[in-house]
């Protein structure tokens, strides 16, 4: 059905291509005439939003055929002019009535007379009743405005500012001019991203599969991209901005490759507004500036099966430039969520290390101020600017009866001022989830226990991405299985299931121990997936394998040799014997 389906599509699409191609109107006067006449009966049937639009091009001489044409436009938002208009030939006549209020039914029932022109409306679209949203519905003007809209956000921006040390106090300005204005940054949200992330995934992903050969060939796969580093910039990404999405495509040798996209660069657009429901199409933007300052964006709309290539100059109209296939069978692309919320692991705590940050700073500046502090001096007596160059040289102020000096200090509660910055660094680490590894508690010859413990609120926070993690890795098996199977494969994604470990400090001996002590109750594969270190559980197998093999071998020559020497034994003392038995005979 689902051939079907795509075959009808293709024809229809192939139809008006051609239509548009061959330019029939323009081939015959008189049709011509007849698409202007509906055009006019047409364009002014109502006044929504979309109609209006184009009905202002119309009248301001937006050409009538062709990509992007009135004709096409007013198409895709009205069926009976669509009919009408590319097959006069079976709509000769103007709709009945009751396709008029199916129409009716359609827009104003269905829809609700929304018309997808934002990403919010998609959204809202999508989950009513009857309605699944149409990606090929999607009008250049529509993809132009949720590109717009998805701009506009400045969340990742400054989320990766925040990561790599851009902090707001850094464009604070001083109240008072003279007064010292140190700006110091300390960086707790690398801290939490990069310890959080390597906790995560510092140890590599381990891939089970009853299937050996169809797991090898994922490996292959995943070796080729550098699977394990790839995937611990897609968890960096998620840590830093919430969430971030993954491109499969295929090189110029047809390998399987994979590419890390920023968020701020992606749209995706669902069924409805749950991330976990099947993506409908992927809007991807790239801008750039050549070397005459024209800005370029181009833009990639993906679908299940096709990608649409736009292009445009100086903001421009987005030209449709190339219509390919490709062969996922599904939108090539992935979003790896970091929680439901999308949120990022210091995103919660951004005032509390600005708050930070402004209190490190203070600091700095109550001791630059102490080092610039004034010297109060009272009855000095009449001396010049030598003399006064001289005692400062000399350490001594000569000074008239009564005189005194002092320095002028501004009083701090140094106390108050560290209570106040642990406080704040301990609420940091707290509302995070991610401790202060260098701290003294976790010194010492502590438990294995003891440990877990500390590492209870990271463990409960990488428990959440893992669950939202691995979804992303099982849909990317999945993709790759689709195009394996296309190449003459015969597997199924869900028999590779992945398992993470955790990046922690532990007692080597302690689990070889508890490893050795379940032989007998745990297969051999098990076992090793217990060991932090073995890296490639299946890898590990075949040398085990190759070793038990080399070992039967090698005790099957010992066998030989030790058979060999006995019966060369054997032999010598029976000829010893014989021997004997002559000697006596001759005695006799």
């Amino acid at each position: 059905m689902r051939r079907g389906k795509d075959a009808s599509l293709k024809a229809l699409i192939s139809a008006m291509a051609e239509a548009e191609s061959k330019s029939y109107y323009e081939e015959q006067e008189n049709a011509l005439n007849d698409l202007s006449g509906l055009l006019k009966t047409f364009l002014n049937r109502d006044d929504s939003p979309e109609r209006v639009r184009i009905r202002k091009d119309y009248e301001a001489g937006a050409a009538l055929t062709g990509k992007g044409g009135i004709r096409q436009r007013l198409g895709a938002v009205d069926m009976e002019f669509f009919g009408r208009a590319y097959f006069p030939h079976y709509f000769s006549r103007p709709s009945p009535e009751f396709h008029r209020e199916l129409d009716a039914i359609w827009q104003d029932g269905v829809l609700k007379g929304l018309t997808p022109s934002t990403s919010g409306l998609v959204k809202q679209i999508s989950r009513m009743n009857g309605c699944r949203a149409s990606a090929e519905s999607l009008t250049e003007k529509d993809i132009r405005e949720i590109i717009d809209e998805n701009l506009m956000d400045l969340k990742y921006g400054m989320l990766t500012d925040y990561y790599v040390g851009q902090h707001r106090i850094l464009s604070e300005t001083k109240k008072d001019s003279t007064a010292p204005n140190n700006r110091l940054v300390n960086n707790m949200a690398k801290y939490i991203t990069d310890t959080a992330t390597s906790y995560f995934v510092g140890q590599p992903v381990v891939y089970n599969s009853q299937d050996d050969a169809y797991l090898q060939t994922v490996q292959d796969i995943f070796d080729y991209n550098d699977e394990q580093d790839h995937n611990m910039e897609l968890a960096k990404q998620c840590s830093i901005c919430g969430s971030c999405f993954e491109m499969l495509y295929l090189d110029e040798d047809a390998q399987i490759r994979f590419a890390k996209v920023a968020p701020s660069d992606l749209i995706m657009i669902y069924e409805s507004d749950s991330g976990h429901a099947q993506p409908m199409a992927a809007i991807r933007s790239v801008r750039s500036v050549d070397k005459d300052k024209n800005v370029i964006l181009k833009v990639e709309f993906w679908n299940a099966y096709q990608v649409l290539r736009f292009r445009s100059f100086n903001n421009g109209y987005l030209n449709l430039e190339a219509i390919e296939d490709h062969y996922w069978q599904y939108v090539p692309f992935l979003e790896y969520i970091n929680n439901e919320e999308r949120r990022g692991d210091f995103e919660g705590v951004i005032t509390e290390i600005d708050a930070y940050n402004k209190a490190q700073s203070n600091t700095a500046n109550y001791f630059q101020y102490n080092d610039d502090a004034i010297l109060k001096i009272l009855k000095l007596g009449d001396v010049s600017s030598d003399d006064v160059r001289d005692m400062k040289e000399k350490g001594a102020i000569i000074l008239d009866d009564g005189g005194d000096v002092q320095w002028l200090l501004k009083q701090v509660d140094d106390t108050a001022m560290e209570n106040f910055k642990n406080r704040l660094r301990e609420d940091i680490h707290t509302m995070s989830h991610v401790p202060h590894l260098c701290d003294e508690s976790f010194g010492g010859n502590l438990s294995g226990v003891a440990i877990a413990y500390k590492l209870w609120g990271l463990e409960q926070l990488c428990a959440m991405k893992e669950r939202k993690f691995k979804k992303g890795l099982q849909r990317r098996i999945e993709l790759i299985t689709n195009i394996l199977n296309i190449k003459g494969g015969h597997y199924d994604y869900k028999d590779i299931t992945p398992k993470f470990r955790r990046n922690k400090p532990e007692n080597n001996l302690e689990l070889t121990q508890i490893a050795t002590q379940l032989s007998g109750l745990l297969s051999t594969e098990s076992r090793l997936q217990m060991l932090p270190w073995v890296e490639n559980v299946h890898d590990e197998m075949e040398k085990l394998e190759e070793e038990k093999t080399k070992d039967v071998d090698e005790f099957g020559t010992y066998e030989n040799f030790a058979k060999a020497f006995e019966s060369q034994q054997n032999g010598m003392t029976a000829g010893k014997a014989a021997e004997g038995v002559d000697e006596s005979e001759r005695t006799e």
